[in-house]
Formats: structure tokens, sequence, C-alpha cells
């Protein structure tokens, strides 16, 4: 069976159509997938970014409540006291002041005296770390894990006369 002209150039133009809006689609479907993939990883980006600024101002304020702390001028004397004494103390400003969840003092050696989040002061293996550059950077921070959760922490030197007589460490839960 012969097509006539005709027929044989509309069965020729409609196979090129049919091919060109394919390869209009496929390149199509190419750029928006560039285009959505460019987007989300601009937006990660800034969102990641963001997020870093947060953690940052976060630990900041960290710092600064356990500077405050560590300023205490009876902290010293209270050091020599027992530990629920410590402990109350360190209850009374964590309720006064609303920035932390976590308060712990410890001795010149990072041993845990008292901490906010239970009534002994049980030892914190991983905050030893955290003693050589809070003594060489005047603060130390990062997330600390207890058995309780992980915290953004905060560890300054408590010093008076620069004697460091312990550390105070603040955290706020993550």
């Amino acid at each position: 069976m012969r097509l006539r002209l005709r027929w044989k150039i509309l069965l020729y133009t409609s196979a090129l159509l049919v091919v060109l809006i394919a390869a209009m689609l496929v390149f199509v479907n190419r750029q928006a997938e560039v285009f959505v993939n460019e987007r989300i990883t601009t937006d990660l980006e800034q969102g990641r970014q963001r997020i870093q600024i947060v953690e940052n101002e976060r630990l900041a304020g960290l710092r600064l409540t356990a500077q405050l702390v560590a300023s205490f001028p009876e902290l010293r004397a209270l050091l020599a006291t027992d530990l629920p004494t410590i402990r109350d103390f360190l209850m009374a400003y964590q309720q006064e002041n609303r920035r932390t969840e976590l308060l712990i003092v410890l001795d010149p050696a990072g041993r845990v005296l008292a901490r906010t989040d239970t009534e002994t002061p049980d030892p914190l293996p991983n905050v030893q770390r955290w003693v050589r550059p809070a003594l060489s950077e005047r603060a130390a921070t990062g997330i600390l894990t207890t058995d309780r959760g992980a915290y953004h922490a905060a560890m300054v030197p408590a010093a008076a006369g620069g004697t460091v007589f312990g550390f105070v460490l603040a955290g706020a839960s993550i």
C-alpha cells in the first residue's frame, strides 16, 4: 500500500513534532531539576547559617551566665561549705534568672561538686576535657552529654586573685 505524498508529509511532520515535543519536555524537566536542586541547596545553607548564628548566641549567653555565677563574691566561701548549700545556691540562681537548665560547680581538679539536674553530684567523666580549654581560653563551649540529656554548655573558671578555685558550667537543653 502506497501512501500519497500528502499523507507522507503529514506523517513525517507529525513524527518530527512528537520528537521535538519530547526533546523539549526532557530539556524543561532537566532545567527544572537543576533549578529545584540549586534552590534546595541555597535554602539549606541559609538555614544552616541561621542555626549557627542562634547556636553561637546561645553559647555566648551561657558563657555570660557561667561568668556571672563564677564572679559571685561568696562562691569561694560556698565551696568550703557542704554540697547541699552549693546546690541550693545554684537552684536559687537558676530559678531567679531562668537563663539555663543546668548549672554545675566543679572543684579545681574538674570533679563535680554540685549540679542542678540531680541532688547528688554524680561524676561527669566527659566534663574533664573542658577544664584545660576553660583555663587557657577563659571559657570552653560545646555540647555536654549527661545521664539526663544533652546540653549546649559553657564552662568558665572561677578565680580570685589569679587563683582558680573551681569552675562553673552553664547549660541549656538541646
